[in-house]
């Protein structure tokens, strides 16, 4: 709900809550690490080196 500043949302469906840069906006609900367009809290593979998350040893590095 946009006129309320209590509630969040995911306007663009990056599976990250559009209010995590401390205002409502999609364009920049957090960092994203790799460039891909899907911030980190929702990216299966943080550093974009093709390994997931879950196996990757170093998951911010590539």
């Amino acid at each position: 709900d946009p006129l309320n500043a209590f509630v969040c949302r995911d306007l663009d469906a990056d599976t990250c809550d559009d209010c995590s840069s401390g205002t409502d906006d999609p364009a920049n609900d957090g960092p994203d690490t790799d460039g891909d367009g899907a911030c980190d809290a929702g990216d299966p593979d943080i550093d974009g080196d093709t390994v997931l998350n879950g196996s990757d040893l170093d998951p911010l590095d590539r």
